[in-house]
């Protein structure tokens, strides 16, 4: 994942998407990607997505990431993350990814993120994720994105997450995570953020993915997404989604999310965003987060993203993005509530100068020839 200095998906020092000290998705207590206090995706005290000691999102030390059937990441038909028709995760209106209570996140139908005609992530089913040539990825004020008491993360047949048919995030129409059904999905065949038959996920230096500064992916300093100082998803620093220091998410220099320069997360020039069965995105040298060859995100045309009261978006036991009971990203059956929070001086914090700071010749570089490759000696968070 090396941003090459004048190939695409790079940051430059003053252009969208950078994380400098006064910029764009820093989290500063008063700018972008703020949440505010009383709207747009905030976590009640007692409702959306909490953690409780022995339910939701609970890691076993066994069977990590399990859900149970009947709890975890279920959405109360009448609160958590549900969308109001004017307000939640509504952005500005004035540029790209805005949330209007009709047209949510739209894109303007020119070019940005648009695939090429050959490849990766195509759905085919019948409507779900299907982008509309005029609202793409919007939200209907009563259907998309809309979470079901019975059924989460259900996606509406008619309009839900629809992009533009002309360009924007448009996806090749051959192979990989495609659904094969008639239309979910299903990515138009023009001009950024293509796949070259060659070198997938390459980003050309011109179209593909290049955040201009005044337009696309722009936050506005006083509106969406943003973080108040006092509430919603804030950092406190002893309480929620903290990361001890000595274990949960490191990133050890040669452990994990290590990507080798020749096998992990490579992208094939036939199947796009296929993952190697031998190593990549793998933690634990064994087992966590594998994907085999033959399965991995794959969406059958009448159940993708369906999360079944059994079985939603469990993990089996023996290897699938199971953690370590050691260390990495490991949740406590008795600290829920408090696991995932951020220490106010360590792990993943967003320090206005430091962490996650995209420099523009070295972290997160896409090589042309290795796309996808991570300098793990040059940058380590």
């Amino acid at each position: 994942m090396k941003y090459e200095s004048m190939k695409a998906l790079k940051y430059d020092s003053m252009n969208a998407m950078k994380k400098e000290s006064m910029n764009a998705m820093k989290n500063e207590s008063m700018n972008a990607l703020k949440y505010e206090f009383m709207n747009a995706l905030k976590y009640e005290s007692m409702n959306a997505m909490k953690y409780e000691s022995m339910n939701a999102i609970k890691y076993d030390s066994s069977n990590a990431i399990q859900y149970n059937s009947m709890n975890a990441m279920k959405y109360d038909s009448s609160n958590a993350m549900k969308y109001n028709s004017m307000n939640a995760m509504k952005y500005d209106s004035s540029n790209a990814m805005k949330y209007n209570s009709m047209n949510a996140m739209k894109y303007d139908s020119s070019n940005t993120m648009k695939y090429n005609s050959m490849n990766a992530m195509k759905d085919e089913s019948m409507n779900t994720m299907k982008y509309d040539s005029s609202n793409a990825m919007k939200h209907n004020s009563m259907n998309a994105m809309k979470y079901d008491s019975s059924n989460a993360m259900k996606y509406d047949s008619s309009n839900a997450m629809k992009y533009d048919s002309s360009n924007a995030m448009k996806y090749n129409s051959m192979n990989a995570m495609k659904d094969e059904s008639m239309n979910a999905m299903k990515y138009d065949s023009s001009n950024a953020m293509k796949y070259n038959s060659m070198n997938a996920m390459k980003d050309e230096s011109i179209d593909a993915m290049k955040y201009e500064s005044m337009n696309a992916m722009k936050y506005e300093s006083m509106n969406a997404l943003k973080y108040e100082s006092i509430n919603a998803m804030k950092y406190e620093s002893m309480n929620a989604m903290k990361y001890d220091s000595s274990n949960a998410i490191k990133y050890n220099s040669m452990n994990a999310m290590k990507d080798e320069s020749m096998n992990d997360m490579k992208y094939d020039s036939s199947n796009a965003m296929k993952y190697d069965s031998s190593n990549a995105m793998k933690y634990d040298s064994s087992n966590a987060i594998k994907y085999n060859s033959m399965n991995a995100l794959k969406d059958e045309s009448m159940n993708a993203l369906k999360y079944d009261s059994s079985n939603a978006m469990k993990y089996d036991s023996s290897n699938a993005m199971k953690y370590d009971s050691s260390n990495a990203m490991k949740y406590d059956s008795s600290n829920a509530m408090n696991t995932m929070k951020y220490e106010y001086m360590k792990a993943m914090k967003y320090d206005s100068m430091n962490a996650m700071k995209y420099e523009s010749r070295n972290a997160m570089k896409y090589d042309s020839i290795n796309s996808m490759e991570y300098d793990y000696e040059r940058y380590e968070i």
